[in-house]
């Protein structure tokens, strides 16, 4: 496939952006008239993704991702996480739950549980979001958005003791990290904590300024 050819050949080694574009721009035409003779092959689909990934149009990246997946007999693991991720980049909750939940059943790492777990946190979803970012957790105990993101659901769900474990489980990882010390101070004002809430302040304020000297 000609398409193929510049996409992984020519258009990388070409170091003009001008000329670069144009070559994944050429690329982009030729894996569409490959589309027209050969619409049951799954890998220009695939192709495709790429090159709209590469031009920053997610819009058709996901469409021919998508493509690729009902076209594959057996579609392949790490196009699914993709996948799952641009949905819950493009706000598509229920859509990346329902993949994801495929791909768990296959293999089970990090990013997937953080990326379902982020959908049903979106979804407004806490305990199903905690579950899976505690399985995250699994797969990697030093996850500090997985303790990050565990603290945010039990902030919305007003359990802040519950909160203030896993945010301070997260502070210990990275005791300069302004997500995690945010939502301490956010805790602690809910609180009525003033010493901490003054501690957690002073310490964000240092930090933000000690970062624009």
């Amino acid at each position: 496939v000609y398409g193929y050819t510049l996409l992984e050949d020519e258009y990388p080694k070409e170091k003009d952006k001008a000329k670069q574009k144009a070559l994944l721009d050429t690329a982009i035409v030729e894996l569409n008239k490959s589309i027209t003779i050969y619409p049951k092959f799954a890998p220009i689909y695939r192709f495709l993704g790429t090159a709209y990934e590469d031009k920053n149009d997610i819009k058709n990246e996901i469409k021919n991702f998508e493509l690729n997946y009902r076209v594959s007999a057996n579609p392949a693991i790490d196009l699914m996480k993709k996948l799952g991720s641009l949905y819950v980049v493009t706000g598509q909750y229920d859509k990346a739950i329902n993949l994801l939940d495929t791909v768990l059943m296959r293999s089970q790492d990090e990013s997937t549980y953080l990326n379902r777990g982020n959908s049903y946190f979106n979804l407004k979803k806490y305990p199903e979001a905690i579950k899976d970012f505690n399985k995250a957790l699994e797969q990697n105990p030093k996850s500090i958005i997985s303790y990050q993101n565990i603290g945010a659901a039990y902030i919305n769900m007003q359990k802040y003791n519950e909160s203030l474990e896993y945010l301070h489980k997260a502070e210990a990882l990275d005791m300069r990290d302004l997500s995690t010390l945010n939502n301490l101070l956010i805790v602690y004002k809910q609180i009525g904590d003033k010493d901490k809430t003054k501690e957690y302040s002073d310490r964000i304020k240092a930090i933000k300024e000690g970062g624009n000297k």
